[in-house]
């Protein structure tokens, strides 16, 4: 019993240390960092002066959406029951904008590859993601529980005019795929403590080392991306999407915080990257501090 409990405590607290039953915490309550819970005797006490805090699991549940001993805590694990399973699909027919030769990037899409490094996305994280293309479209592979699941193709924005005239849309996406069902990378973003969700996808790939940026494909959360934010290990959500989505972003903002999940939206002019990555860092990160104090919108 006490191993599942360590799990617990390790998907839904900030644990510090571990010394025998002794699980050192940082304090649900005052966020001190003396805090312990024993595994054994399944009561624990916080002994920074001004707060001491006598605990047990009861009183830990109310400071998490991961209930232990609930049905819910089960589901906390690489498949989900109430969430849509990986259906592998097949990308459309293009090459890998970059590859590796002795250990060294090439392409032979050089102009390309210069085209999608513009938006923000270096040519280590084409050849990362694996992003392809075919002459006409960027394709950006989108996998879920190790699975293709669907892919962003993306017309080429520097052939536009002459694509434009032939009438090529904008995006495709695969027929079938429901794109809503999905947060990109989320293989490895489901394990953050936070994520920053934006709109644009190449956006969201620019992003996730500075300020741990993803995307969920548009401008309105659905009920499917929200279960999956719920049973991983993400803390807090903000929503840095673009200009004249604020309503949308209040409403995604209050569901998630229904589900006592700290979430919060920038209210900023234009979109991402309009900005200059110091902005947007600082603004993520004190949005995320203000959603754990309960805010949900951030003025830029």
């Amino acid at each position: 019993m006490s191993a599942s409990i360590h799990d617990w405590l390790n998907k839904s607290f900030t644990v510090i240390a571990v010394n025998g039953d002794e699980t050192n915490l940082k304090c649900p309550k005052c966020s001190g960092e003396v805090a312990f819970f024993n595994t054994k005797k399944l009561v624990g006490f916080c002994h920074k002066a001004r707060c001491g805090w006598k605990f047990t699991i009861k009183d830990l549940n109310k400071h998490t959406r991961i209930q232990f001993g609930n049905p819910v805590y089960t589901r906390i694990d690489d498949n989900p029951t109430n969430v849509p399973r990986a259906t592998e699909i097949a990308l459309p027919e293009a090459d890998l904008l970059v590859t590796k030769e002795d250990g060294q990037l090439v392409t032979k899409y050089q102009n390309a590859v210069e085209e999608v490094s513009k938006r923000g996305v270096s040519p280590e994280a084409q050849f990362r993601f694996k992003l392809a293309f075919n002459g006409i479209r960027v394709y950006v592979p989108v996998y879920y529980q190790g699975k293709l699941v669907n892919y962003v193709g993306r017309r080429a924005w520097w052939k536009d005019r002459e694509l434009d005239a032939s009438g090529v849309p904008k995006y495709e996406y695969c027929t079938g795929a429901k794109t809503q069902h999905f947060i990109f990378n989320w293989d490895e973003m489901r394990l953050r403590n936070r994520i920053t969700l934006v709109e644009n996808t190449f956006n969201g790939i620019w992003l996730m080392n500075q300020c741990d940026g993803s995307t969920n494909f548009g401008s309105s959360l659905s009920k499917v991306q929200v279960e999956l934010i719920r049973i991983s290990r993400i803390r807090s959500v903000v929503l840095l999407w673009d200009e004249g989505a604020e309503a949308r972003a209040t409403q995604a903002c209050r569901y998630l915080q229904k589900l006592s999940i700290p979430a919060a939206f920038v209210k900023m002019t234009g979109q991402p990257d309009n900005h200059p990555v110091e902005e947007l860092i600082e603004w993520s990160q004190r949005a995320h501090e203000l959603a754990r104090l309960g805010h949900t919108q951030v003025n830029s």
